[in-house]
């Protein structure tokens, strides 16, 4: 697989800003603007691809609130369509991912409850996709400025959705979330840059 680089941070924390800024000098793509009709095949094709994954990934559907459970089913659609979109770039080594497999990771955590089990699972599913030899630039902002953004931007996501509903829990744990997915990147040595951005 060619190197790659995709971006990684909460909704908000400067993606797309930093994606259009001239500190990016190769082409980027911006994932999931195809189809449903592509994107379900994807999902199958990568849920083929890495069923050990996708068997993982489904066992995290224990720890998610009741009430959040078609939304956590999106996001298991999400990652193995997203993990079929970047597999597709194999051949395009210079490329910028605006979000991209280890995002759609966070996707997949974020409302599942932090426990020594699920911990487990993020780190059994990282491992299996250190594969895919993407380079993590992790764009870093305070975390109410991020919530402000979302507030602001009003660009719909499950991250705002928790916002407007005052799941203030969760969207404490999505954040965790996202700082145990750097440390397990960290650990696999996939951090290639890290960005502050307010």
């Amino acid at each position: 697989m060619g190197a790659r680089a995709e971006l990684l941070g909460l909704p908000g924390s400067g993606k797309s800003t930093y994606c259009d800024s001239e500190q990016i000098d190769l082409p980027v793509h911006r994932a999931d603007q195809a189809s449903s009709m592509f994107r379900v095949g994807w999902f199958f094709m990568g849920a083929i691809s890495y069923f050990r994954i996708f068997i993982l990934s489904f066992q995290t559907i224990y720890h998610v609130p009741h009430r959040y459970f078609y939304l956590h089913l999106l996001a298991i659609f999400r990652l193995f369509s997203r993990i079929y979109e970047v597999e597709r770039l194999v051949g395009r080594k210079n490329v910028v991912l605006e979000e991209g497999i280890y995002q759609a990771v966070w996707g997949l955590f974020m409302l599942v409850e932090e426990n020594s089990s699920t911990r487990l699972m993020l780190s059994k599913i990282v491992n299996k996709l250190t594969l895919a030899k993407t380079h993590v630039i992790y764009i870093v902002a305070d975390k109410e400025l991020v919530i402000k953004r979302n507030i602001l931007r009003d660009k719909p996501n499950r991250f705002l959705l928790l916002i407007q509903r005052d799941e203030k829990e969760l969207v404490e744990s999505s954040i965790k979330w996202m700082d145990l997915l750097m440390i397990q990147l960290k650990k696999n040595n996939l951090v290639n840059k890290i960005v502050h951005n307010g």
